[in-house]
């Protein structure tokens, strides 16, 4: 009979040991070092680019990408200029130069859009630049962003530099080294 009780004791020690190892799992992870691939990213003012997305260092997704400022790098005072709308020219169907020789056919496929400067896309951070750029002055800007996934929200400030430039007017892509080099 001792034996029962003995073995059922050390059977109930086992479970109550077992039971106080475990411990949740948290859903996810979200890394504190998120960044971007280009630190600064580079764009020309009134030029449509897309960026690629965040690194996410092993963060879980789905993400959640939401901007919060641009601020500008050297007064550190957010810069209303990407966060204010512009009417641009978008495409709403596909260019055919065999069939699109007018510029009335060119303009009867474009419409006039407002938008912002800058988009973050939701789901995949990359940034999105718009013909809107035009109206941002040139410098170099910081880009603060809210990532959120299953496992919480975070808020990177500074997580990568934009740098808005004047655009090149015309460029000489043919001629010889000699030339394009000043001695």
């Amino acid at each position: 009979m001792k034996t029962i009780y003995k073995f059922s004791a050390m059977l109930l020690i086992l479970a109550s040991i077992m039971a106080a190892g475990c411990k949740k799992v948290d859903v996810g992870y979200l890394s504190d070092n998120i960044r971007y691939g280009a630190n600064p990213v580079v764009v020309d003012k009134g030029v449509f680019k897309i960026v690629t997305g965040i690194i996410p260092d092993n963060s879980t997704p789905p993400f959640k990408i939401t901007l919060l400022d641009v601020r500008n790098k050297e007064t550190g005072k957010r810069e209303e200029a990407f966060f204010k709308e512009s009417e641009i020219t978008v495409w709403k169907e596909k260019y055919d130069p065999k069939t699109d020789t007018t510029l009335e056919l060119i303009n009867a496929k474009r419409v006039k859009e407002m938008s912002l400067p800058l988009q973050v896309i939701e789901k995949s951070g990359q940034l999105m630049f718009t013909q809107a750029t035009d109206n941002v002055p040139p410098g170099e800007y910081l880009l603060d962003l809210q990532i959120e996934n299953p496992n919480g929200t975070k808020k990177y400030e500074g997580i990568t530099s934009i740098k808005v430039n004047n655009p090149v007017l015309y460029e000489i892509s043919t001629a010889p080294y000699f030339i394009l080099v000043e001695p």
